[in-house]
C-alpha cells in the first residue's frame, strides 16, 4: 500500500483479536479490501469456505466486475474442490457442492498439469474420487512446499506445455516419496525414544533435533494417533527451536 498498489486480502481463517475492557477487537489487516466470511461484519451465509472457495468467489466477481468473461471457472472450480477436500473443512451447503461439481469435471479435464498429474499418480483410466484428492494428489502438491518451493505445484496448474507438465508432475511425485520416507525415518526416531522416556504423562513433549521442520506436524500427527494423546513435536529450526502440536477430541 506504500507504493501505491490496491491490496485485497482473501482468507478463510478465524479471525485473530485482542482483548480488553471492551471485549475482544478483531485485529484486520490494512488493506483495501479484507474478504472472509467469518468477520463479523461479513453477510455471505455460509462461512466455512476454505481458501481456495474465497479465491474462487473472488474471481468471478472480479471478472463480472471487469465485464471480462472467465472461460477458466470450470477449470477453477476444480480446484477448488480439490483444496476443499485437502483443506480438511467440513463436506456441508456449498463445499459439498463445489466438491460434487469439482469430481464431475475432473474426471475429463483438459488441464495440462492435472492430466500429467493423474498419469505419474496411476490414476490415468481410473475415477477420481475424494480418496484421490486427499491422499493421491494432495500429498503431491503438498510435499513440494514441504521439501522445496511451492512455486512447482502453481507452475504445474498453469503451464499449457505437456513436456514441462510431465517434468513436473514428475518431480512432485519423487519429492512426496521423499516426503514419506523422510516421515517414516523420523517417525522412528521419536517413537523409540518414547518407548525408553514415555511414563505416565498426559501430555508428550518430545524434541528431536534431527526432523526436518516441515514434517513435524505429520509426526505429531501419528504419534497422536498411536498413543492417544495430545502431543507436541519439536525440533531444531534455522533460528529457533519449532514445533507443532496434534490434540485428541476431548481436549
Amino acid at each position: 500500500k506504500s507504493l501505491g498498489i490496491t491490496v485485497i486480502v482473501n482468507d478463510h481463517h478465524d479471525i485473530p483479536f485482542i482483548e480488553n475492557k471492551e471485549g475482544r477487537i478483531p485485529i484486520i489487516p490494512e488493506a483495501d479490501a479484507v474478504i472472509n466470511p467469518k468477520q463479523q461484519d461479513c453477510n455471505y451465509p455460509f462461512k466455512d469456505l476454505c481458501g481456495a472457495s474465497v479465491a474462487l468467489k473472488f474471481s468471478i466477481c472480479l471478472a463480472k466486475s471487469l465485464n471480462k468473461q472467465l472461460n477458466c471457472i470450470e477449470e477453477l472450480i476444480q480446484f477448488a474442490s480439490l483444496a476443499t477436500v485437502c483443506d480438511v473443512v467440513d463436506l456441508k451447503d456449498e463445499n459439498r457442492i463445489i466438491v460434487k461439481s469439482g469430481l464431475k469435471l475432473i474426471q475429463d479435464s483438459q488441464n495440462k498439469g492435472l492430466i500429467a498429474l493423474r498419469k505419474v499418480t496411476g490414476m490415468d483410466g481410473k475415477t477420481i474420487g475424494e480418496y484421490t484428492y486427499g491422499f493421491v494428489y494432495g500429498p503431491c502438491i503438498n510435499a513440494t512446499g514441504r521439501l522445496e518451493i511451492a512455486d512447482y505445484a502453481l507452475e504445474l496448474f498453469v503451464t499449457s506445455d505437456e513436456n514441462n507438465a510431465n517434468k513436473l508432475a514428475s518431480k512432485l511425485h519423487k519429492l512426496n516419496i521423499e516426503r514419506q520416507e523422510i516421515t517414516t525415518e523420523s517417525l522412528e526416531k521419536v517413537k523409540y525414544k518414547l518407548e525408553k522416556e514415555l511414563k505416565d504423562e498426559k501430555v508428550i513433549v518430545v524434541y528431536e533435533p534431527t526432523i526436518h521442520e516441515s514434517i513435524v506436524g505429520i509426526v505429531a500427527g501419528r504419534i497422536r494417533e498411536k498413543y492417544n494423546l495430545p502431543t507436541i513435536v519439536l525440533t531444531k529450526g534455522k533460528d529457533m527451536i519449532k514445533g507443532s502440536g496434534r490434540s485428541t477430541e476431548n481436549y
